[in-house]
């Protein structure tokens, strides 16, 4: 059976909350509540270090609760080095950035789904 969504696998999220659809829901909503301020951290030029660090950091435990593999590797790709003080290359934050927003669109998906059930 493929996978409903690209960019996160529900099923093993669903999984890692034992069964629990309520919880599932509630952490997309979190997640969606949150992003804004995590995309203007990732692309405002005047983010200090330790922001974007910070901010890198909670993307990932989000991404990787999710099992957005694609989306967790690249945050923790950044983080390691932005922690190591080598520079992010643009190109590696666009990437993450076009991640991202494909991911919320699927939570948003997921969560209009729920509401429609």
């Amino acid at each position: 059976m493929p996978a409903a969504y690209q960019h996160w696998d529900d099923e093993k999220t669903l999984a890692r909350m034992l069964g629990d659809q309520q919880s599932v829901h509630d952490l997309a909503e979190a997640f969606m509540d949150e992003y804004p301020i995590r995309m203007k951290a990732l692309l405002d030029e005047r983010t200090d270090i330790q922001k974007l660090s910070d901010e890198l950091h909670t993307l990932r435990s989000m991404l990787a609760i999710f099992n957005a593999d694609a989306g967790h590797a690249m945050a923790v790709s950044m983080d390691r080095s932005i922690r190591a003080g080598t520079p992010v290359s643009p190109t590696e934050q666009a990437q993450l950035v076009h991640e991202l927003r494909a991911f919320a669109a699927e939570l948003n998906h997921y969560l209009s789904m729920q509401k429609a059930d």
